[in-house]
C-alpha cells in the first residue's frame, strides 16, 4: 500500500493542454479513511493573454458508485472557471470527494473531465484527470473530529446545537481549519468557540483535544425529514480534510415548551424578594436572543397564586405597560415585573413563573418567588440586593455591578442614598445620581457601582460593605467579596523590573562610583 502511495505521489505533474488553457495536479494519489473526505487541487492557467475570454467546464466523469464528488473554487460550488480577457491569472480548483464509511479497503479511480469553450476557442476536445483515492481503514488519521451527540431533533426555523470536538494526535502544536463541507440549501450553519464567537481556526496542543459548537440554523418553512450537515477539519498546510456529518431531524411535534429555549436566555438577577402583602415586588428581568432572527414574543405569567397580579413594564418607564416584545437579532431588551399579592395573602414563599411565548405557543421563562411577610421590620423596610455577592480582579482591574435598593415599606422614602465603606486597594464609585429624592413604597431602583483594585492592591479576598439610609432608616448591611488575584504575567514583569534596576543600578556605580 505504502509502495503504491509513493508510487503516485512521484508520478511527473499531469498537464492538458488544450488551446489557451492548461491544468495541472501535483497530487493524484491519496490516502484515505472510510467515511472520510478526500481533496485533490488542480491548477487551471491560461497560456497566454488573449483579448477573449475563456471558459473551463467541470464534470465527473467517473467515480464509484455512491461517493459523493464536486468542485469548489474558494469554498464554493463550481462547475465552470471563466477568465475574463486580458487575464492570465491561475486559478486553482478542488475536487472534493466523500467516502462512504462502508466503503472497502483498495484503489479506487476518480476521473474528470475538463472541457474549454469561448469564442477563441478552436479544439473542443475533452481533456479527462484521473485520481486516486487509497481507502485504508487501518491507516492511523492524526487529527480526529466527532462529536457525543452527532444527531438531534428540532423545529422548523429553531437551531440544532453540536458539541464537536477536533483531537490532534501529533507531538506538536497543530493549527487546524474548519470549514461547512455541505449543507441543505437555505441553511445557515455557524461554528462557535466557547465564548460564542465565530471561528475558522483553532490551535490545538500536542496530544490534546478542543471542543466546538456547531449551531445548524434551518429555515422556517422546510419539510419533515432527516438533513445532514457535514463540518470538516484539515491541517493549516494540507488538503486533506476528516469530515463530521451531523443530522438534523426537523420535527413540528417536538414538545413546544422545550423549544424557544434554543433562542433565548430569560433571566434575573434577584430572582426572590421580600415584602409585606400590601407591598409589590418590582424583579428586574432580561431576554436575550442569541441567534440571527428577529423574534416577536408575547409576555405572560404563566403561573401564579390565585388573587395575585402580575404587569410588565418598561425599564425606563413605569407608565409604559407591556404585553409583546419585538427582540432584534443578537439583541437584549429589559423589562420589569411587577407582582403585587393578594391583600389577604398569608405569610410563606410563593412562586411565581413568568414567560415570554412565541405565536405558535413556545416559550422560555423564568421562575421569580416573593416572601410574603406580614412582620417586616423597619430594619428590613429598606434593602438592598447586589447583583454578585463576590468578584474577581486583577490589579488595576475594574468591574460594574448593580445594587438593588428597594422600599418593602407602605410609605414613601425620601434621600435614600446608598453608602459603601472603604476598604484598602478597593476603590469604588456610585455612577448615578447620587440620592435618590423619592422612592415609592414596592418601588425598586437599580444603581451602577464600578468596583476597582487598585494598581498596589495586594492579594486576597477584601470585603466590600453596603446599605441603604433613608433618614432615620437604615437598611441591612450587606457585603461583596472582591478577591484580588496577581497573574502570572504581572509577577514575571515586575520580576524582570527589579532585574532590570539592579542591573542599572550597578552599571552606575561603575560609571561614576569612583569620581
Amino acid at each position: 500500500m505504502v509502495i503504491a502511495t509513493l508510487t503516485l505521489l512521484l508520478i511527473p505533474l499531469a498537464t492538458a493542454e488544450f488551446s489557451q488553457i492548461s491544468a495541472t495536479s501535483d497530487i493524484t494519489g491519496k490516502v484515505v479513511r472510510p467515511g472520510d473526505t478526500v481533496e485533490f487541487t488542480t491548477t487551471l492557467q491560461k497560456f497566454y493573454n488573449t483579448t477573449k475570454s475563456v471558459s473551463v467546464k467541470l464534470f465527473i466523469d467517473k467515480k464509484p458508485d455512491d461517493w459523493l464528488a464536486g468542485f469548489y473554487a474558494d469554498n464554493n460550488q463550481v462547475s465552470q472557471v471563466t477568465f475574463p480577457a486580458g487575464s492570465t491569472d491561475s486559478k486553482q480548483v478542488v475536487l472534493r470527494v466523500r467516502v462512504p464509511a462502508n466503503t472497502s479497503d483498495g484503489s479506487y479511480l476518480i476521473r474528470i473531465g475538463l472541457q474549454p469553450f469561448g469564442e477563441d476557442v478552436t479544439n473542443y476536445e475533452l481533456i479527462y484527470r484521473d485520481f486516486a483515492a487509497i481507502v485504508d481503514r487501518n491507516a492511523m488519521p492524526n487529527l480526529d473530529i466527532y462529536s457525543g451527540i452527532p444527531g438531534r431533533k428540532t423545529h422548523p426555523g429553531i437551531p440544532a446545537r453540536f458539541s464537536v470536538t477536533v483531537e490532534n494526535k501529533y507531538d506538536s502544536r497543530a493549527t487546524v481549519k474548519l470549514s461547512v463541507l455541505s449543507k441543505p440549501d437555505g441553511w445557515g450553519v455557524d461554528m462557535l468557540s466557547s465564548d460564542g464567537a465565530r471561528i475558522t481556526k483553532m490551535s490545538i496542543p500536542a496530544k490534546s483535544k478542543q471542543d466546538f459548537e456547531v449551531v445548524a440554523q434551518p429555515p422556517t418553512n422546510p419539510t419533515d425529514g432527516d438533513y445532514e450537515v457535514l463540518v470538516g477539519a484539515s491541517m493549516d498546510s494540507s488538503s486533506q480534510v476528516i469530515s463530521l456529518p451531523l443530522s438534523v431531524t426537523i420535527n413540528p411535534e417536538l414538545d413546544p415548551t422545550q423549544a424557544l429555549s434554543a433562542y433565548l436566555e430569560m433571566r434575573s438577577a434577584i430572582a426572590g424578594l421580600e415584602v409585606r402583602p400590601e407591598n409589590t415586588a418590582e424583579f428586574a428581568v432580561s431576554l436575550k436572543n442569541r441567534y440571527d432572527q428577529q423574534l416577536k414574543l408575547n409576555l405572560k405569567a404563566l403561573d401564579k397564586p390565585q388573587g395575585w397580579n402580575v404587569e410588565f413594564l418598561s425599564d425606563t418607564d413605569d407608565d409604559v405597560r407591556l404585553t409583546m416584545l419585538e427582540l432584534p437579532a443578537k439583541g437584549e431588551q429589559k423589562f420589569k415585573v411587577k407582582i403585587k399579592p393578594s391583600l389577604n395573602a398569608s405569610d410563606g414563599i410563593y412562586p411565581v413563573l413568568v414567560g415570554a411565548v412565541s405565536g405558535d405557543d413556545r416559550s422560555v421563562s423564568q421562575r421569580l418567588e416573593v416572601t410574603v411577610n406580614k412582620g417586616l421590620e423597619k430594619s428590613q423596610i429598606l434593602s438592598l440586593y447586589p447583583s454578585y455577592n463576590d468578584v474577581t480582579l486583577n490589579p488595576g482591574g475594574s468591574t460594574e455591578i448593580r445594587v438593588t435598593l428597594r422600599n418593602g415599606g407602605d410609605e414613601a422614602l425620601s434621600n435614600v442614598q446608598l453608602e459603601i465603606q472603604e476598604v484598602s486597594g478597593i476603590s469604588t464609585e456610585i455612577r448615578s445620581f447620587g440620592t435618590i429624592e423619592k422612592l415609592e413604597a414596592g418601588e425598586s431602583r437599580n444603581i451602577p457601582v464600578e468596583i476597582t483594585a487598585r494598581a498596589d492592591a495586594g492579594s486576597g479576598i477584601k470585603e466590600i460593605f453596603m446599605r441603604a439610609k433613608s433618614g432615620d432608616i437604615q437598611g441591612e448591611e450587606k457585603s461583596i467579596k472582591v478577591n484580588v488575584e496577581k497573574s502570572g504575567s504581572s509577577g514575571v514583569a515586575g520580576i524582570g523590573m527589579v532585574v532590570l534596576a539592579i542591573i542599572a543600578l550597578v552599571f552606575i556605580i561603575r560609571k561614576f562610583g569612583r569620581r
